[in-house]
């Protein structure tokens, strides 16, 4: 999974990233630590929260 190095907001380059597998599903959750921007990817795509808590649910 593809793991951002930079913040797309701030454009710094100090991001956190977690990774994890829910439901054979991809799931990362990023946070910049410059501006607190936060963003999640499924299975390499940019998901919103919503999605991210449908996918969770279903497990």
């Amino acid at each position: 999974m593809p793991q951002a190095t930079t913040c797309p907001e701030c454009k710094q380059g100090d991001v956190i990233s977690i990774s994890m597998n829910v439901s054979g599903r991809d799931l990362a959750f990023s946070t910049c630590h410059a501006c607190e921007a936060k963003w999640w990817h499924r299975d390499g795509e940019q998901i919103v929260l919503s999605d991210v808590i449908e996918t969770v649910v279903r497990t």
